[in-house]
């Protein structure tokens, strides 16, 4: 047993060489959560092993590898001066205003810095929050960014990125990509197609779910509430306070994974 005050997984895996891409039994028990997912994946090395839901993640992998469409982001910050405040109700370029952070209580916060950031004068989609896609917004090239974890979008069509930051799976891919305490991590993007560079330039989210390739039984999993999930990432952007649990590593059968939290 192991008392710990932020979440933990412990893995047992073979130490051999897997040359023929077998494929592993993955049980994850998330006791706080009341969840339990069982699925046979492959686990390739080049990514991170999510918590839970993975065979959807599986199946983002294989259409992002399949199709070339991986969504390229960017986390250029500066140095900002100052506290953080409520950003004016008008503002421009010259202001020299960088965005923050985002909260529900607040809404979006920003710093005054003393340098323009390299894109600030690009439109831009921000993803302000540290902690979930909840006040992520286009900035029409008025923004510079500061601070960490903050991650923004260049291009073109920028509406259509966004609305897809509003499907379901988002609330799966940011939060069990989680990896340190409760921000959003860079490996959630590995997951996170972009059908701009496959010519589409809008979709609806259950169109979205069969060009993945997503079963009935998977989609199901996306569209179950999951409120415990939107509450705790939209109360603040700092990381959650998570009471004591205890994780067991149970030891498995050959080619099994389990995680029991």
């Amino acid at each position: 047993m192991i008392n710990a005050d932020i979440p933990i997984s412990l893995y047992i895996l073979q130490n051999t060489l897997n040359i023929t891409n077998k494929k592993t039994e993955i049980i994850s028990i998330l006791k706080r959560r009341s969840l339990i997912t069982t699925s046979t994946e492959y686990l390739n090395p080049k990514y991170s092993i999510p918590l839970a839901f993975h065979s959807i993640f599986d199946k983002l992998i294989q259409f992002i590898e399949e199709h070339n469409c991986s969504l390229e982001y960017k986390t250029k910050t500066i140095k900002s001066t100052g506290i953080k405040e409520k950003i004016p109700t008008k503002y421009k370029l010259e202001d020299m205003w960088a965005v923050d952070t985002y909260t529900i209580k607040e809404g979006l916060m920003v710093k005054k810095v003393t340098e323009q950031h390299p894109d600030a004068n690009k439109r831009k989609l921000i993803i302000s929050n540290k902690s979930s896609f909840n006040g992520a917004f286009i900035d029409e090239g008025k923004l510079s960014l500061t601070g960490n974890h903050k991650f923004y979008i260049l291009g073109s069509n920028l509406e259509f990125v966004k609305k897809m930051l509003d499907f379901g799976f988002i609330n799966i891919i940011g939060h069990y990509t989680k990896y340190g305490q409760d921000f959003l991590d860079n490996e959630l993007f590995k997951y996170l197609p972009d059908l701009r560079k496959l010519g589409i330039d809008d979709i609806t989210e259950d169109a979205y779910y069969k060009l993945i390739g997503l079963t009935s039984q998977e989609i199901n999993q996306i569209k179950k509430p999951l409120s415990d999930l939107s509450d705790e990432n939209d109360s603040s952007d700092k990381p959650e306070k998570v009471k004591k649990v205890k994780i067991q590593i149970k030891k498995s059968s050959n080619s099994k994974l389990i995680i029991d939290v």
